[in-house]
Parts: C-alpha cells; sequence; structure tokens
C-alpha cells in the first residue's frame, strides 16, 4: 500500500555493524524492484559516485497519484536519470524485471527474487547462491516459484536476450 525502504547491512561479524541505516553516500548497491521509489530523494541521496551500483526494475509502477489524476504516469526517463545521476555511468542497470517474471513465472510477485538473482549475479549481493536457495526454503512459501525467479534473475544477469526469448509466448 505505499513505498517500501529496507536498509541492508552485511558483515562477516555483527560487530562490524555500527548502524541500522545506510548514511547519506555510503550504499554499495540500490537493489530496486520499484524504480518510483528508487528514484525518490532519500533513496538517491544514499548513493555515491564511485561507490555504489544500481540495479533497478525498469517498470514503472502506479502510485497513489494515479488516484487523484488518472491520466498521470511516472516518466520512466526521469526517474532513470535521477538514479544514474547520483552514480557512475556505468554503474546502473536496468531491466523490465516486472514484465520478465510475470511472463515466466506467471506472477509479478517473482519480480523481487528476480531482481536479487540479477544483483547477485553482477557480484552486488556478498552472500552465497546456495545460502539465498536455502532462505527461500526456509521461508516455504511459493519455493519452486521464487527459486524459479531468483535463478532466471541471474540468466538475465548473464544473458538477457535468452530470458527476454523464454518469456515470450509459444
Amino acid at each position: 500500500g505505499g513505498p517500501v525502504v529496507s536498509h541492508l547491512r552485511i558483515a562477516a561479524a555483527p560487530e562490524a555493524i555500527h548502524a541500522v541505516r545506510v548514511a547519506s553516500g555510503a550504499a554499495d548497491a540500490l537493489l530496486a524492484c520499484d524504480s518510483v521509489t528508487a528514484s525518490g530523494a532519500d533513496v538517491v541521496a544514499r548513493l555515491a559516485k564511485g561507490r555504489s551500483r544500481a540495479f533497478v526494475n525498469a517498470a514503472t509502477t502506479i502510485t497513489a497519484r494515479t488516484t487523484r489524476e488518472r491520466d498521470f504516469l511516472p516518466d520512466a526517463d526521469r526517474l532513470r536519470a535521477r538514479i544514474e545521476s547520483q552514480i557512475d555511468a556505468d554503474a546502473a542497470r536496468f531491466i523490465d524485471a516486472t514484465g520478465l517474471a510475470t511472463a515466466l513465472m506467471g506472477d509479478a510477485i517473482g519480480t523481487n527474487l528476480f531482481m536479487v538473482g540479477y544483483a547477485w549475479q553482477q557480484g552486488a549481493i556478498p552472500v552465497s547462491a546456495e545460502a539465498i536457495e536455502q532462505a527461500i526454503a526456509l521461508n516455504g512459501v511459493a519455493e519452486a516459484m521464487n527459486r524459479a525467479a531468483f535463478r532466471w534473475g541471474r540468466i538475465a544477469a548473464v544473458d538477457p536476450e535468452a530470458a527476454a526469448r523464454a518469456a515470450k509466448p509459444v
């Protein structure tokens, strides 16, 4: 029912984490399942040139504003530019994860783990693939779909054309 922003800090030992939130300019990676929220001022402020990378679902999400202005659609190019302005030119990756996940898994909820796989494959998540798949199993919800979404995200990071071909209806 609204934007969700989570600060995830990963360290080898708990003592290495001294704050819950990621400070301005201190994000190593932005994993964005929603480009509207990801381009918000509070989120892009956490990014920094020379440090941060962004992995963004390029699909635009309908927001509450559309309930007041029926013809309003977020400007995808403006959202993308806002994110790119905070990081190095080659540090941003945009993919229509919602379209691919919906076509490949039959459910847009697969977008989230698709994006995890996409970012993981590009070295942005310092946790093993086995640990992520074990977490999916421990969660016990839609395990097959979530595992497939994670794996398709990995494939899309390496071979986006293969993922796009597999997503096309026969």
